[in-house]
């Protein structure tokens, strides 16, 4: 019984030594994984926003004089061309004005003659003189703002366009400077005017190419550029207005809702979706190898595109990360890579 018993202890001790051993000298076998590259190459990623369009140059038009509206020739919808009249007023009024004027620069210039004529002649002074020239100056501007009045007693239109509203009838009692039209000019084009976050807007620069689409003409787009950009917030949105011109497409309508996409192209590092783990909003984290060992390192993605994530910080200095096999890992867990490298 006793030599049983040393037996089994002479055989345990090779058994122990050599389990103490594997603990020692070789640990846990490491993990097959594969790499990817991080991409530096510039990522298009345009900027999206929406608005409405309308005409390049809009406008209110009114009467520059108060009156009665004597005839309204134009109504919505209604497409005018440059120095069309689209509505006169009862002249009556302005004309006695014009008229008034012209009587007194009459007297005036009169006046001014027996003045000069006494001054002459010694019996007047040269200051009366002097206050019958004014009198002849004032006369002539009274008349000059007279003669105005009435040919601004007319609305035209100052380029050519579309009327988008009316507001007058003949025979109304109108003010001056009230809008009686608004008009969408056709001449200087169609925009599209939307709002963008500043973080958006510094991405974006005047002549950048774009495209518009429309929900009323699904599968056409229209190409465009970016043809002013605000200096300053609105300050109801925070949002900078950008104005995006179209060129060409079919014809549209004032009002119409349009979708831009503006090109842009994105300087950040890029890698394979398949590489993130531990993703939480726009928090993940990728797996590199460094001396055979798993490196653990946090990152935020900027955004994602195709099946790649454009990285917008946390891999400063990585030239690969683990793409096949980083489910498995663990910071500092032991890590073969495989022969082949996803690109």
């Amino acid at each position: 019984m006793k030599r049983l018993f040393v037996l089994l202890l002479l055989a345990a001790v090779p058994a122990c030594q050599h389990a103490s051993a594997a603990d020692a000298g070789h640990g846990p076998a490491p993990l097959d994984v594969r790499l990817a590259a991080v991409s530096l190459e510039p990522i298009a990623h345009p900027v999206s926003g929406a608005g409405l369009i309308t005409a390049r140059r809009e406008m209110d038009l009114s009467f520059k004089v108060g009156g009665v509206v004597s005839q309204v020739r134009a109504d919505v919808g209604t497409r005018v061309k440059r120095g069309q009249v689209l509505a006169v007023l009862d002249t009556t009024e302005v004309s006695a004005a014009v008229t008034q004027a012209t009587e007194g620069l009459r007297k005036a210039e009169r006046d001014l003659e027996r003045v000069e004529a006494l001054h002459g002649r010694g019996s007047m002074p040269l200051a009366e003189v002097q206050n019958a020239r004014t009198g002849v100056a004032v006369a002539k501007a009274g008349l000059s703002a007279a003669q105005f009045n009435v040919a601004h007693s007319v609305v035209t239109a100052p380029s050519d366009g579309v009327v988008d509203r009316r507001a007058v009838e003949p025979g109304e009692v109108v003010p001056g400077g009230k809008p009686v039209f608004h008009l969408s000019g056709t001449g200087t084009g169609w925009v599209v005017r939307l709002g963008l976050s500043d973080r958006d807007l510094f991405a974006v620069r005047l002549g950048a190419p774009c495209t518009v689409t429309v929900d009323a003409l699904p599968g056409e787009s229209v190409p465009c550029e970016v043809s002013e950009i605000a200096s300053s917030a609105s300050a109801g949105s925070g949002l900078f207005e950008v104005e995006a011109l179209l060129k060409g497409g079919p014809e549209l309508r004032a009002g119409a809702t349009a979708k831009v996409q503006i090109a842009r192209d994105v300087k950040l590092p890029s890698i394979p979706v398949a590489a993130l783990v531990d993703g939480r909003g726009d928090a993940a984290a990728v797996f590199l190898v460094q001396d055979g060992k798993a490196v653990r390192r946090p990152v935020k993605v900027g955004f994602l595109y195709d099946d790649r994530a454009a990285i917008a910080s946390g891999l400063d200095g990585a030239e690969q990360v683990v793409v096949e096999g980083s489910s498995r890992l663990r910071e500092g867990s032991p890590a073969r890579i495989a022969a082949a490298t996803t690109p």
